[in-house]
């Protein structure tokens, strides 16, 4: 892993992290693939580069924001430093809380200067897939959104260097709550004792391959269905992101590490987030289908 892609002898050294290089080249490569496809769309030519802009900053803030509030404790005064809000280039952001807002504002733009928003977000859909794809190498990278301890023997494993947090977590349990590791381990088929490092499951590159085949299948879909209404590429991308995000939730290392909110019935906050993702595609994909329909009835007889 490298989480520091580049120092440079500038003052007292200058750092360039593989997570802010791969957020910056994510979004690059999204905003010119969305361009393309909405001139290919027929959409106005800066009506995408505008919303890409607006969104990723209302986007950026806002998962940053919500991020830092599971990392500082308010309650306790622990506010966190201004360095600490600020950087974003070593990691930490909740995709779900910034994906929320950029959608609003982007809404709120379309809607401002009488765009079309579901042939708008068809558009952005793959970009956005593919951005999200080359994002999660910087997670890679950084080390950050690991995985659980996996099995004993399970091939598509992975182990850290010592010093990142994915490695150094497992110390502090070895080391604080021996029998609760143990107990961790043991239905794994680890020998009782067994000391950290443990192989974890390799969800970042988990996250990658599904970023990337989901933009491949929702281009590959679009091209099949071309009888279908504005918005239901966007739909198509909103389930099966949250279906994807929602079963490699449980396999993350991270979420419950960060998480003060515990489970509710048994689910992570991120799995909730990522059904009430499902839930909203699929109240948008009933109101396309009767939309559809109701379009239909009022079409005059040939």
């Amino acid at each position: 892993m490298r989480p520091v892609l580049l120092e440079l002898p500038i003052g007292h050294g200058f750092h360039i992290n593989s997570f802010g290089v791969f957020l910056v080249l994510g979004f690059v490569f999204g905003l010119v693939i969305a361009h393309r496809r909405a001139i290919t769309a027929g959409l106005p030519k800066n009506a995408v580069l505008d919303v890409g802009l607006i969104s990723a900053f209302a986007g950026i803030v806002a998962a940053r924001v919500s991020h830092m509030l599971f990392v500082v404790d308010v309650i306790e005064g622990d506010y966190g430093g201004i360095k600490e809000w600020l950087g974003i280039w070593d990691g930490g952001l909740t995709l779900y809380a910034g994906g929320a807002v950029a959608c609003l504002f982007s809404l709120l733009y379309l809607e401002w200067n009488g765009l079309p928003a579901g042939k708008t977000f068809d558009a952005c859909a793959p970009a956005a897939a593919v951005s999200l794809g080359i994002g999660r190498i910087g997670c890679l990278l950084n080390g950050c959104c690991w995985g659980l301890p996996a099995p004993n023997g399970f091939p598509l494993a992975m182990i850290f260097p010592r010093h990142l947090e994915p490695m150094s977590s497992q110390e502090n349990l070895f080391t604080l709550w021996p029998e609760q590791w143990a107990d961790f381990l043991l239905p794994l088929g680890y020998p009782p004792g067994t000391p950290p490092p443990v192989p974890i499951y390799a969800t970042q590159f988990a996250a990658i391959a599904g970023m990337f085949t989901l933009a491949t299948g929702l281009i590959v879909a679009e091209r099949i269905c071309r009888r279908r209404g504005d918005g239901q590429i966007a739909i198509w991308f909103m389930l099966a992101y949250g279906a994807g995000s929602f079963i490699m939730e449980a396999y993350r290392g991270e979420s419950a590490a960060v998480s003060w909110l515990g489970t509710l019935c048994g689910l992570l906050p991120g799995q909730w987030l990522s059904l009430a993702t499902i839930a909203i595609g699929c109240v948008f994909q009933l109101r396309l289908l009767l939309r559809g329909r109701a379009e239909a009835i009022d079409l005059p007889p040939s």
